[in-house]
């Protein structure tokens, strides 16, 4: 695991740890950082998290046609 996961991971622990959400906000406040790198350290961590939620429903089709 590379050492900025870790510290995200961890951020994102810590937050929950003390009863808040972990959004990418107050992990940002933590390790620093842009959004477009927090982002998919953040669903790995949730998808860690929750293992057993299924993912988001795809768009409608009407949608992803247009797409």
């Amino acid at each position: 695991m590379s050492s900025r996961k870790d510290a995200v991971f961890a951020a994102a622990d810590s937050i929950e740890s003390q009863g808040n959400k972990a959004t990418l906000e107050a992990v940002r406040v933590i390790t620093g950082g842009s959004y477009s790198t927090l982002v998919p350290l953040m669903q790995e961590w949730r998808i860690q998290l929750h293992p057993d939620r299924p993912p988001r429903d795809p768009a409608p089709k009407a949608i992803a046609t247009r797409i």
